[in-house]
């Protein structure tokens, strides 16, 4: 999907690296939890944070204007991340 399609709460992340014509793969955001918190379609630019990282408590930006980035992004799995996640916490007690 296009990262433009997304609306505001989604929960997204990368589905695939980004390969530059150098042959170099980047793959950040990748397998990210990532929380769509506002999209700026005339600047292009989708604000958003990392609920499971380092940037947490961060409101962090992405400009998607660059081809590259633009393509490649799902709905993260929610549903069952909560659900591994529930389970890993009854596994503790």
């Amino acid at each position: 999907m296009n990262i433009s399609e997304f609306k505001v709460n989604d929960i997204i992340t990368r589905s695939k690296p980004i390969i530059y014509p150098t042959g170099v793969k980047d793959s950040s955001y990748c397998g990210t939890r990532i929380i769509v918190l506002g999209l700026d379609p005339k600047s292009k630019i989708i604000f958003f944070k990392e609920e499971d990282s380092y940037y947490k408590n961060e409101i962090r930006k992405l400009t998607y204007a660059r081809d590259r980035w633009d393509e490649d992004w799902e709905y993260f799995p929610e549903s069952l991340f909560q659900k591994i996640k529930k389970a890993l916490n009854i596994l503790k007690k």
